[in-house]
């Protein structure tokens, strides 16, 4: 399909696949061809160590968002020794899982539990209270909405008391705190974007976060997620660099989505040697009361951490 789009339909850009794994085979076509390729739902670094010059991805890196998370926990509970990891055995909730044991320990803190559980289990009962032996400072779970709402209240009905309690992704998302009510007071969690962020004078049709908010939401009366903004964010930087390059000429994109150094409503977009977006500091977020508030970074910081007690 890639070299259909590109040999019969004369396409000039492509506009990458969902997901890291079919990024990765269409971004081989897309150079092969020299096509500028922009990846909007691709965060695995395996994707852009390949060398290739030809692909752009707007998604930070997995680890920039643990490793962050880690220190900005530190800061804000010098007591933090111990952290419970317990992830979903799937691909982006194991990743995950996996890279924050790793950003955890770089540093310092001491991972007392490290499991995955199953897609499609029903109950965390018996990792919970194992979880409640180890009596973590910190539990970070990953999963989808169903999953974590269910690990959240079962941490509650078992007795966990850790201060700082972590889910990922399902914070960012209405029907987590909707699903849970009060006990959805306090969970910290980190994505790639959140409308409660607050850009000004951004490039593109969408000049802050709240203006393309109110146009998506107006459009489609949902909620945009980080893959709507994202994918929203790939086309202002390809309208740029179009711009900037003064033609649709496929190696003068190229070289002007290389140089690529701008705000959208979305963050900052700045392309590495890799081609992924390494402008970005990733959002931490927080439930407090019945809103998502910004933690973490400093410069779109709507609210203090508070503690679960």
């Amino acid at each position: 399909m890639a070299e259909k789009l590109i040999n019969d339909d004369a396409v000039d850009v492509i506009m990458a696949p969902f997901g890291s794994g079919h990024t990765k085979i269409i971004a081989a076509v897309a150079e092969r061809y020299q096509v500028p390729m922009l990846a909007c739902v691709a965060s695995s670094v395996s994707v852009y160590d390949q060398g290739f010059k030809y692909l752009f991805g707007t998604l930070a890196p997995n680890t920039g968002m643990t490793e962050s998370m880690v220190e900005f926990f530190k800061a804000k509970s010098p007591d933090l020794k111990k952290v419970a990891v317990y992830g979903r055995d799937d691909v982006f909730p194991k990743a995950m899982a996996s890279a924050l044991a790793t950003s955890a320990e770089s540093g310092g803190l001491d991972v007392v539990y490290n499991e995955l559980y199953a897609v499609g289990t029903m109950d965390h009962s018996a990792a919970i209270s194992a979880i409640k032996s180890a009596d973590p400072d910190w539990v970070y779970m990953t999963g989808y909405t169903q999953d974590l709402i269910l690990g959240r209240k079962q941490l509650a009905d078992l007795g966990v008391t850790a201060p700082i309690v972590t889910m990922v992704t399902g914070p960012a998302y209405r029907e987590f705190t909707e699903g849970l009510g009060e006990l959805a007071d306090g969970v910290t969690s980190s994505t790639w974007w959140h409308h409660s962020t607050a850009y000004t004078d951004a490039v593109g049709p969408w000049s802050t976060t709240a203006d393309f908010y109110s146009d998506f939401t107006a459009a489609y009366k949902t909620d945009p997620d980080y893959v709507h903004a994202s994918c929203a964010a790939a086309a202002d930087v390809l309208v740029n660099a179009i711009q900037v390059a003064g033609s649709k000429d496929k190696q003068a994109v190229r070289d002007a989505l290389a140089a690529t150094d701008i705000l959208t409503f979305y963050g900052p977009i700045d392309f590495g040697d890799n081609g992924m977006n390494q402008g970005r500091e990733m959002p931490i977020i927080q439930v407090q009361g019945e809103e998502i508030m910004v933690l973490y970074p400093e410069s779109i910081v709507n609210a203090d951490m508070k503690m679960i007690k």
